[in-house]
Formats: structure tokens, sequence, C-alpha cells
């Protein structure tokens, strides 16, 4: 029983109006003035949507359906629902329509910007963001690493460039000393990188690594293409030396090889293991062509008039997609698709929110560029602790093999040179793996040793040889400066009394010479005093006399 202090509260919420928030003026949303040139671009229509409201014309349904008489708005809202289900389906049915057309499948004709690449994503669905990378300059291959979310590219400036699409850093830059460069091919295994160069060599590249990780030798001309299946066991190259072959990875050894009319100048494999060609206007694929040597393509289709510039296959669907120089076409491939997919991995009919759910995920469990080596299954493993003993075994084995390298001793044993096995080893020649690698390196570490040791002994060696040249040269001239001082003494004594003697000469000489010259005047002033007075008598006596 309710106390008769309670109150109740009833409100009718049909009569409540709901406002209308757009009647404001400073919330009413600005109309977009278009411009002419937005205008047009509007209006006008490729070519694939005027297919498509064509074929849908064929598939359209409940045409007479209307909301100008119906007054309801629940009713209003499910003939507009039934409009729009029906407009959907009539579009997929035209898509379907076009592309899975049993001739030609689909053309997309776009002859003003050719030649055109093309690429799917990993579910064949989802579509990309397109953003401006101005450190990119004259890039000829892309490819995308999913897991660790970095863009790589090349080109003709022959640099590798690793960028972060998250964060948009570069991570990696190196110069591959090879020249220009337009085959780029990644590993789903390891994610390792595989470029084509012009003289004909293939490197294996990696973020944490300026130096190529494998270089191997795979055609006599330039590499026009690579492809590598989802195992990343077997990768397929082309040259212009019009040679396609199957390599192991794990061995670097060719499995086999064909020939093609013209080189080809694009290559993919799909999910399941079908090799597609492109050369020339044709479009070869071949079936069980990379574990065994097949005898002729699968399937063949032509392009008259255009020259295919790059082939993909669709994921999880049996089209393959051709870009050539008149534009982009798609052809029915069957057995080509994987007919079972993972949706943890990649799902092909995800949805907007599904798709951002997965960036979101994706991102927070992005691999670190560091963890991209070519053993993959090594991130994880303990390295093993060596005991004393161990090292020690080491040590002497390193002794063992630097002793062993001074000799030339061979042990020929019989079948060991067969001409199968010269083959292989010429084969190997342009291979440098991690083995060989390894093998070197202790080479290189050994030298180094012994070079270090020799250094030492020859330094000291010298030290000691300097030591006594300084000392005998010191004697030498300790001895040179004192027979100089006595020689230089002696000389000033022999001098000195030379001066001497020749003063005293001069000095009696200047006395000698003096006294004679006092003589002399002396002589001289009696001589001219008695010719004066003897002519002054004589002039006395002539006066005189004239007088007279």
């Amino acid at each position: 029983m309710e106390s008769s202090t309670s109150k109740t509260l009833q409100i009718n919420l049909d009569k409540v109006k709901s406002y209308d928030m757009t009647k404001k003026k400073n919330l009413r949303p600005k109309k977009f003035k278009k411009t002419p040139a937005v205008a047009n671009a509007v209006e006008e229509k490729s070519e694939y949507e005027k297919q498509l409201e064509s074929k849908m014309l064929k598939y359209q349904r409940n045409e007479n359906l209307s909301t100008k008489n119906v007054k309801s708005k629940n009713e209003r809202s499910l003939v507009n629902k039934n409009i729009e289900i029906s407009q959907m389906l009539a579009k997929k049915a035209a898509r379907a329509e076009i592309l899975k057309t049993e001739q030609t499948g689909f053309d997309l004709t776009l002859k003003d910007f050719g030649p055109y690449s093309i690429n799917y994503s990993r579910n064949g669905k989802s579509g990309a963001e397109v953003h401006c990378l101005r450190k990119m300059i004259e890039t000829q291959a892309m490819d995308f690493l999913p897991f660790h979310y970095l863009l790589t590219s090349i080109g003709n400036q022959g640099i590798l460039r690793y960028q972060d699409t998250s964060t948009g850093q570069i991570v990696a830059e190196y110069k591959t000393h090879f020249g220009p460069c337009k085959a780029l091919a990644t590993s789903e295994y390891n994610s390792i990188q595989h470029l084509g160069h012009t003289n004909g060599n293939v490197t294996l590249w990696s973020p944490n690594s300026s130096e190529p990780l494998v270089k191997m030798l795979c055609h006599k001309g330039p590499v026009n293409s690579i492809a590598i299946d989802k195992s990343g066991t077997y990768m397929a190259t082309s040259g212009l030396d019009g040679q396609m072959r199957i390599w192991d990875i794990r061995k670097y050894q060719v499995l086999h090889s064909y020939h093609t009319f013209t080189p080809a100048t694009s290559l993919d494999i799909s999910q399941l293991g079908m090799l597609a060609v492109g050369h020339g206007p044709h479009a070869t694929l071949w079936k069980d062509a990379i574990k065994t040597k097949a005898q002729s393509p699968y399937l063949s289709h032509l392009i008259s008039g255009s020259d295919i510039t790059a082939v993909s296959f669709v994921p999880y669907e049996d089209i393959l997609g051709i870009g050539h120089s008149t534009g982009i076409s798609s052809i029915i491939v069957p057995g080509s698709g994987e007919p079972n997919f993972d949706t943890y991995e990649a799902n092909p009919f995800e949805t907007k929110k599904q798709r951002s759910e997965k960036e979101i995920h994706s991102l927070l469990d992005k691999l670190q560029p560091e963890m991209i080596t070519l053993d993959p299954s090594l991130i994880g493993v303990l390295a093993d602790q060596k005991t004393p003993a161990q090292i020690l075994a080491e040590k002497k084995e390193v002794l063992t093999i630097a002793l062993k390298s001074k000799t030339d001793i061979k042990n020929k044993k019989r079948g060991k040179n067969s001409a199968a096995k010269r083959m292989l080893r010429k084969k190997q020649k342009n291979v440098i793996d991690a083995t060989k690698l390894s093998t070197l390196i202790k080479k290189v570490y050994v030298d180094k040793q012994t070079l270090i040791k020799k250094v030492y002994v020859d330094k000291q060696t010298l030290i000691k040889k300097v030591y006594v040249d300084k000392q005998t040269l010191i004697k030498k001239v300790y001895v040179d400066k004192q027979t100089l001082i006595k020689k230089v003494y002696v000389d000033k004594q022999t001098l000195i009394k030379k001066v001497y003697v020749d003063k005293q000469t001069l000095i009696k000489k200047v006395y000698v010479d003096k006294q004679t010259l006092i003589k002399k005047v002396y002589v001289d002033k009696q001589t001219l005093i008695k010719k004066v007075y003897v002519d002054k008598q004589i002039l006395t006596k002539h006066i005189l006399i004239k007088l007279d």
C-alpha cells in the first residue's frame, strides 16, 4: 500500500516535440560549391560505371515501388529499404557478370596514362589510402610488409629504402652499388627483400644489414622480374636473356629453366603454386611448373595491340589481374586461388568496422625491423651457454685450421672429382650463403690473428734494431763531437800563435819603416835647406853683380 504523501509523475512522450538542431543558423551544414573542374569530373563517368549502369537495368526488380502514395512513416521506411536492397542486388549481379565473363573477363581500356601496374591486398578486397612520399624519387618497384608496417622501394638511384608507414619515418636506407633496379619481391616466410639487378645478380636484403645477405648470379643479362611462392622456398626469375628459371632458395640452386619467345616482363605465383608469366602481348599460366618440369602451359591469353607490364593473382579467388599499356584486364584462372581462408590472417568478407579493428590490433602487434632474418625460427631460441672446455676445444680447432691452411696437402680420393661434382661446384661459385660466410669469417679471423702476431714480432724486432742503431749513432755522434772540439781547440791555439807572430812582425816592420821614413825625411830636409841656402847665396851674388 502506497503512502498518502507519495506522488507519481507521468509523462506522455508522444506529446514531446523533438528539436531539430539543423534549424539553428549556426549549425546548418554549409553547402559545397562545385568548381567547374569538380563539376566536370563528377559528371564524367568512367567506362566501368557506364557499363555497370547498363547491366543493372537488366537485373532491376520492383520498379513500380514508390513512396508517393504511402502516408505511414513505417511503411515508407520499409518501401525505401526494399528499393535499396533491390538496387544492391542488381549492382552485385551486374558486377558478377562483368568480372566473371567466360571469354574476356574484365577489360578496362585506359589509353591515356599507360602502361599500368597492378597489385592486390592480402585479402583482395579492402582499399588503400593514398599518401605522398616525397623521399621516394624515381621509384621503379615497391612492396609492403604487413606485419612490420614497412614500405620498401627501389628505383633508378639504386637505393633501397624501408619506410615505416605507421610513423612516416625512414627506418633504413642502403645503397646497393648495383645501379638502377626495377625488380623487387618480398618473401612471406621471412620478409627478406629480393632485388634483381642489371648485371644479372639477385641479392637478398634485410633492414639490419648494409650489405646483401646473399648474392646469386641468376642470369647473363638484366633481371626483369622476381616472384616468390607463399612458403618462401621457391623463387622464379626472368631476364633479358630470354630465360625463366626456378630456384630453390634453401640451397640456392636452379631446379628448372624455361625459354620464353620474348623476355618475360612480369612474374607472379598464386597461393596454390600456379605461375603467371607476362611476355609481350601474351599472358601464359603454368600449372605444377615449380616443383616439377612442366612440358606445356596450362592457359594462354592474348591482349593484342599492347605490351603486358604486370600480372597479379587475386587472393582467395580464381582471377588473374593483368596490367598492360592500354589498360587493366582480368581473366578467370580455375584452381589458382586458395578456397579455404583464415579470417584471423585475411578475411575477404570483412566489413569496414572489422577492418578498422584489425588495423588497430595489427598496429599493437607490429613486429620490429630487427626481427627480419634469413631464418625466422632462430628468433626466441636461447643461445647455448658454452662451457670452458667447449671454448678451449674451439680455440684448438681454430689453431688446427690455421696450421692446416699453411700446408698444401690435398687428400684426393676416387670419385670425388666427377663431372657432376664439378658442375655443382661451378654453379655454387656464384652463391654466398650462411655456411660459406661462417667459413670465410673463421678463415679471416685466423688470418687476422696470424697477421697480428707477425706484425707484433716485426714491430718488436724493428724496435730493437732502432734502439741499437740509436745507441750506435749516439756514440758515433759523441766521438765525432769530442774530436771536433779538440780539432777546433788546436786550430784556435795555432791561429792565436800565428796572429801573435804576425802582429809582432808587423809592429817591427812598421817601426823600421817609420825610422827609415824619419831618416829619409830628415835627409831630404837637410838637403833642401842646403839647396835653398846655396840658391840664396847665388841669388845674392847675382844681385850684387848687377848692382855693381
